[in-house]
């Protein structure tokens, strides 16, 4: 490989019922909830990002070979794109598996509860 560019998309969902009101203290609360996931799945895709950047090139040498001929260029890239995807959907699981644990975490009974007390 030459040049590897890697591209990482991720979003999240962001959802008040429409019962609330913009500006009263029960949508306050919920938005703020809900922006906690968010801030949470930004941390996770940056951690994750720089873990990927630190072992790529790792990655990306085992997949390389020393000499490929002329006529098995094409064959022997598209192993290599297959190999690297492979190896990227690692990270994916990973990211997915860190933000439903974080969500867990957001959204405890305990912290479930404080959100519904806080505008008591």
């Amino acid at each position: 490989f030459k040049d590897v560019t890697v591209t990482v998309n991720y979003h999240t969902d962001i959802t008040i019922a429409s019962e609330l009101k913009e500006g009263e203290c029960a949508f306050e609360a919920v938005k703020a909830n809900q922006l906690k996931h968010h801030e949470a799945n930004v941390r996770v895709v940056e951690m994750l990002t720089e873990q990927l950047r630190a072992d790529l090139p790792e990655v990306l040498t085992k997949l390389e070979h020393n000499y490929v001929s002329r006529v098995k260029v094409k064959p022997s890239f598209r192993e290599m794109k297959a190999g690297l995807q492979q190896k990227l959907d690692y990270y994916q699981e990973d990211i997915l598996g860190l933000m439903e644990e974080y969500t867990a975490k957001i959204d405890s009974p305990e912290a479930i509860r404080a959100l519904a007390d806080s505008c008591k």
